[in-house]
């Protein structure tokens, strides 16, 4: 099988682990993290059984890092659009603009958001405020990390 099949054969393989893996209660983070160490070592693999030359398997491993980019990009854009999220909502049936204000309200909107960092244990409550918890401590660093790494600095 020529390498490009291999890493092909790879990318498919992580979607068929994201949707097996999404019958698992994890965070979609969690499943993709998952299926992508699970394709990217069948993938090293693969390439290993087939003798790859070096080139070959840099090339196979570029397409599905490539590949699963995209793919993460897209899982992203579609979970956390605002725009499409609203698209879904109008699918229904026509709705009033004040309807949709409401759903959308800034206020909706951060209550949101800290539903999701609770429901992923990033936040815990502390009387009646929230703190950060060591997990959610862990990917602040990972992301404080990349922020310095892609602009020189950290924050807003």
């Amino acid at each position: 099988m020529a390498w490009w099949m291999t890493a092909i054969a790879a990318v498919a393989l992580l979607l068929a682990l994201q949707f097996l893996m999404s019958l698992i209660l994890i965070s979609a983070i969690q499943r993709f993290a998952a299926a992508f160490v699970l394709a990217g070592c069948t993938l090293l693999i693969g390439l290993l059984l087939h003798r790859a030359t070096l080139t070959e398997a840099w090339a196979a491993l570029a397409w599905f890092v490539f590949f699963s980019g995209l793919y993460i990009f897209g899982f992203t854009l579609s979970q956390g659009s605002i725009s499409i999220k609203m698209l879904q909502l109008l699918r229904s049936g026509p709705l009033a603009r004040s309807d949709v204000a409401a759903i959308y309200s800034p206020e909706y909107m951060v209550e949101k958001r800290f539903d999701r960092l609770l429901a992923a244990r990033f936040v815990v409550r502390d009387g009646d405020g929230l703190k950060l918890s060591a997990r959610g401590r862990m990917l602040l660093d990972v992301f404080t990390t990349i922020q310095r790494f892609c602009h020189g600095r950290a924050g807003y």
